[in-house]
C-alpha cells in the first residue's frame, strides 16, 4: 500500500549480520539555558550512563545579526566553548574552544555540535557564551540558547538467534504523520532443539 518502501529481513540464525536502516539511539534531554551572561558555564548531567557519544543544540531564536544606523541587517557573531566529563571525574575535556557562529539573518538559527567515540560511560556537559559581537539591546540581535543535550548509543541491531525485519519508509505524505500498520509473518522448515540424552 506504500510506494518506495524497503524491507530486511533476517532470518534468527547464529552468525547474522547487523540489520540496515536503524540509526544511532539518542536519549534527548530538553534543557533550555540561556547563554546570554557572557562568560557563566551552564551544566547538565545526561541520565543514562551508556552514552558512546553526545550533542548539543544550539539555538539563536531571533537570529544573529548587527542592524546599522542605516537599518540595514550585517554580520554580528557570537563564540562557544563547551566541555565534557565522565561523572566523577575532576577534570573536564574540551570539546568546542571559542568556537564563532558568524550570520547576518533574523530568522531562527540552530547548530548541532557531535562528539564521536567516547569511553561508554556517564557524562556531564557544559556550555557557554564566551563573547558576542556587541551588547547593545537595539541593535545587536544575538540572543542565544542551549536548546538540547543527546545521549548517543551506537546500534547495531544483529541479536543473533532472533528473527528480525526492518522497514524503511519515507516520512511523505502517504504516512499522513503516522505510522503504517504492519503485520509480519515468518516461517521456518526446521528448529534447533535440545536433545538431553546426546547432550546437544
Amino acid at each position: 500500500n506504500y510506494q518506495d518502501v524497503l524491507v530486511e529481513d533476517q532470518m534468527g540464525t547464529n552468525t547474522q549480520p547487523a540489520i540496515s536502516y536503524f540509526g544511532d539511539t539518542y536519549s534527548d534531554m530538553s534543557v533550555n539555558y540561556d547563554l546570554n551572561s557572557i562568560g557563566t558555564w551552564r551544566v547538565q548531567r545526561l541520565n543514562t550512563n551508556t552514552t558512546q557519544g553526545l550533542e548539543i543544540q544550539i539555538e539563536m531564536p531571533a537570529g544573529l545579526c548587527h542592524i546599522n544606523d542605516s537599518g540595514k541587517t550585517e554580520s554580528g557573531w557570537i563564540r562557544l566553548d563547551a566541555m565534557y566529563r565522565i561523572v566523577g571525574e575532576t577534570n573536564w575535556k574540551s570539546w568546542l574552544s571559542g568556537y564563532q557562529i558568524a550570520e547576518a539573518k533574523t530568522s531562527p538559527i540552530r547548530r548541532v555540535f557531535r562528539k564521536d567515540d567516547l569511553p561508554i560511560g556517564q557524562y556531564e556537559v557544559q556550555v557557554r557564551c564566551s563573547g558576542k559581537s556587541g551588547v547593545s539591546a537595539t541593535k545587536d540581535v544575538n540572543t542565544v540558547t542551549w536548546s538540547k543535550v543527546s545521549s548517543v548509543l551506537y546500534d547495531d541491531f544483529r541479536r543473533p538467534n532472533r528473527a528480525l525485519v526492518g522497514i524503511r519508509a519515507l516520512a511523505t505524505d502517504q504516512l499522513s504523520g503516522g505510522l503504517p500498520s504492519i503485520t509480519y509473518e515468518q516461517t521456518r522448515s526446521t528448529v534447533w532443539v535440545y536433545n538431553p540424552n546426546k547432550g546437544i
